[in-house]
């Protein structure tokens, strides 16, 4: 099973086209490094959600000339996060939770360490 590369595309390029060429230092990744050849495949992104399924179908000496057979958009991806905070003394839990609500945490799990100096407040 042969592993699809990867190829990045500067945003502000024509993507209307069929055939499209990819700048210097990704037709030399491409062709020096991976050592890609006329016919492989590449997937090439730009950042902003579009992904093409390539063929190489031309090697110039600096340049390559790649052409699209699939276009996929990717659908942004929100990340989750999970914030473990250990139970601090007093209200301070309070001003924790809101600024992790602020940040966009999703997931706020109190831990009770063996350093932890807790109260037993039922208010809690």
């Amino acid at each position: 099973m042969s592993r699809l590369h990867r190829a990045y595309s500067a945003p502000d390029r024509e993507w209307a086209m069929n055939r499209f060429v990819l700048d210097e230092r990704e037709s030399h990744h491409l062709t020096k490094v991976l050592r890609l050849r006329k016919g492989d495949e590449v997937e090439v992104f730009n950042g902003r959600g579009e992904v093409r399924k390539t063929v190489l179908v031309d090697v110039f000496k600096r340049k390559v000339e790649l052409e699209s057979k699939e276009i996929i958009q990717l659908e942004e991806s929100v990340p989750s996060f999970v914030l473990g905070v250990a139970v601090p003394k007093g209200k301070k839990m309070d001003e924790i939770v809101r600024q992790a609500t602020e940040m966009g945490v999703n997931h706020l799990v109190p831990l009770v360490t063996s350093r932890s100096e807790t109260s037993n407040d039922q208010k809690r």
